[in-house]
């Protein structure tokens, strides 16, 4: 049986907004398991993406509670917070809002090792052209800013720079959406092969039904700020939940 590497307990998320209070998410709960693929489904304003923020800890949940191997990490100090900020790591839709443009990609990358002290800088060098290959780009785009890259390039890179911090746990965030089907399948095939090598665990936010099937274990679908059902990819095509119904139908009338 899997344990579970992070919880999240009743997590709610509101804002304020010229005197009025906006739930984006609400009352949700979840369960990880070690080197377990999830994805969140579900329509725009599902509340998806600001459940991956929060998971990532790039938000703070307004209520709830988060475990990460049992341990309440709302109640760490400082340093062992930043520390955590290493064990997940996040990949966006949008790699070029996440890179500084007037640095090249290597120095991205190095600065994660050098950052959590996983290499010395002697080492950063060597270390950095490892990891680009090992997500299928040439050493020699260390050298190269990110306006040299293609956007299939750039994601790649950007999940090069994730590796390098040797997570737990991948956040990923649409990486597919903004790119061609033919570099889509590249970067869909690439994690999959990471999967399995390195055994993160991965979570993918996902509007597209067919690519959470395929890279999921277990999928969570959301509507309205919260968790609606879930179902074991292997399931998802006989959930007879309505609104499940409804997504699934949506494929085949677009």
């Amino acid at each position: 049986m899997a344990s579970h590497l992070m919880k999240l307990e009743h997590i709610t998320k509101t804002y304020r907004s010229d005197g009025r209070t906006f739930c984006a998410l609400n009352d949700a709960c979840l369960c990880i398991n070690e080197h377990e693929s999830i994805s969140l489904v579900g329509e725009s304003g599902a509340g998806k993406s600001t459940f991956a923020t929060i998971i990532a800890g790039l938000k703070r949940p307004t209520k709830g509670a988060i475990y990460w191997n049992d341990q309440d990490i709302s109640k760490l100090a400082r340093q062992e917070k930043r520390m955590m900020r290493q064990k997940i790591q996040m990949v966006s839709q949008d790699p070029t809002q996440t890179f500084d443009q007037l640095r090249t990609v290597g120095y991205s990358i190095r600065e994660a090792l050098l950052s959590y002290k996983l290499c010395t800088r002697a080492q950063a060098r060597e270390r950095c052209e490892n990891l680009l290959e090992r997500v299928g780009l040439s050493k020699h785009y260390a050298s190269h800013r990110p306006s040299e890259l293609s956007g299939g390039q750039l994601q790649r890179a950007s999940i090069a720079r994730a590796l390098a911090c040797e997570p737990e746990l991948l956040v990923l965030d649409e990486v597919t959406s903004a790119l061609d089907m033919t570099v889509q399948e590249k970067i869909l095939q690439l994690l999959e092969t990471l999967r399995q090598e390195h055994k993160v665990s991965m979570l993918f936010v996902h509007h597209d039904l067919a690519v959470a099937q395929r890279m999921s274990d277990r999928i969570i679908v959301m509507k309205d700020a919260g968790i609606v059902t879930e179902c074991a990819a292997s399931e998802l095509s006989s959930c007879e939940h309505p609104y499940v119904r409804k997504l699934i139908a949506s494929i085949y009338t677009l």
